[in-house]
């Protein structure tokens, strides 16, 4: 077994030995968490990776997410990344099922509608109609990028994202939080943070570091920019003007325009393509490239960029290949390409993450 292999993948006082470096996993010393309806939930304390597993039939499967701050390693962004460990013989995961935590319901098991709140015990999360109650006296704050807070935004909301990077290369967080907390003496108006849904860290890293940053009166709405925009139009902007109805993309519109991993794959490998791949992943969270020496590199954080491939895209009739870390951040750029009249484009479904699943 390498030294880099995972040991003592245990829960309590059961132990069982797994060689994670063999499947191309890197963990050290990683220990499963007490039993919960989600599985187990392993930190590995070299690589900062927080995971679940689970174990089906004939596979045992890790569920990865960022660490709440600071890893250069990137199973990540919304990532609850499925990595497929390995294909094992039934009987060996038979003796595995033994040795590992069943799932069992507890009062202190994970939401699995909240996934990520498990990691944030100190944050403090609103419901749609609890942020409704607060909205007209909230300092409203959103997480994501600038092309995204462009197309569909609380009414209001200001902009500060934890992985906006300046021209000077400089996390600009901090100083833009205080700014906007400037005008807030004593904490006296609630501050609320939100970002695209459920699997957005970013919303969740921002609400803590206000916190660590002593900023009172924090909340985090999790469930994200859609669903209150579908409760109250009237305070949702798209584009700079309120939102009317019948302005929100139906899903089946979206999903008209996504492409399975093996189709979005074949597409591109099977015949020449005259096309543009763009990676529209946040800088933090780019790990691997999916098409290397094919694909560009586009941050939502720079609509200029942006626009340079959208315009050539339209100017030399060329099909746009767009993928994200997890297919959250996909449906927003639908609503800019929308914007720009442009119709030839396809989504990965599921983004990175469901690529990585099926195999790459």
């Amino acid at each position: 077994m390498s030294r880099s292999a995972g040991r003592n993948f245990r829960s309590g006082q059961i132990g069982a030995h797994f060689d994670f470096a063999a499947c191309g996993i890197t963990m050290r010393g990683a220990q499963i968490a007490k039993p919960s309806s989600y599985g187990g939930a392993a930190n590995s304390r070299i690589t900062q990776r927080w995971c679940r597993y689970h174990v089906d039939r004939n596979s045992i499967w890790l569920h990865c997410a960022r660490p709440r701050e600071g890893s250069v390693f990137s199973l990540t962004e919304n990532s609850q990344m499925n990595r497929k460990i390995a294909s094992i013989p039934v009987a060996i995961l038979s003796a595995l099922a033994v040795l590992l935590p069943h799932p069992a319901v507890s009062a202190s098991a994970p939401d699995l509608t909240f996934p990520l709140r498990w990691e944030y015990p100190e944050e403090h999360f609103l419901s749609t109609q609890q942020f409704y109650k607060l909205y007209p006296n909230a300092i409203v704050v959103d997480s994501r990028t600038d092309l995204e807070w462009e197309a569909l935004r609380v009414k209001g909301a200001r902009l500060d994202s934890v992985d906006h990077v300046n021209r000077q290369m400089q996390y600009t967080f901090d100083s833009n939080l205080r700014q906007i907390e400037s005008g807030n003496p004593g904490y006296r108006r609630p501050t609320i943070f939100y970002c695209n849904g459920t699997l957005c860290p970013k919303s969740y890293q921002a609400t803590l570091k206000a916190i660590k940053m002593g900023v009172k009166n924090v909340y985090e709405y999790d469930s994200g920019i859609l669903p209150w925009a579908m409760a109250h139009p009237a305070h949702t902007m798209a584009f700079g003007k309120p939102l009317t109805e019948g302005r929100l993309i139906p899903h089946k519109e979206f999903l008209a325009h996504t492409l399975s991993p093996k189709s979005f794959d074949m597409l591109l490998k099977t015949k020449p393509c005259h096309c543009f791949i763009l990676d529209i992943r946040d800088f933090v969270t780019r790990d691997i490239n999916l098409y290397p020496g094919r694909e560009h590199y586009v941050s939502l954080d720079d609509p200029k960029r942006f626009d340079y491939f959208l315009n050539r895209a339209m100017r030399e009739h060329r099909t746009l290949f767009i993928y994200d870390a997890v297919g959250k951040e996909t449906p927003f750029v639908q609503y800019y390409l929308k914007q720009r009249n442009i119709h030839h484009y396809w989504f990965l479904r599921g983004g990175e993450a469901a690529w990585i699943k099926q195999g790459g």
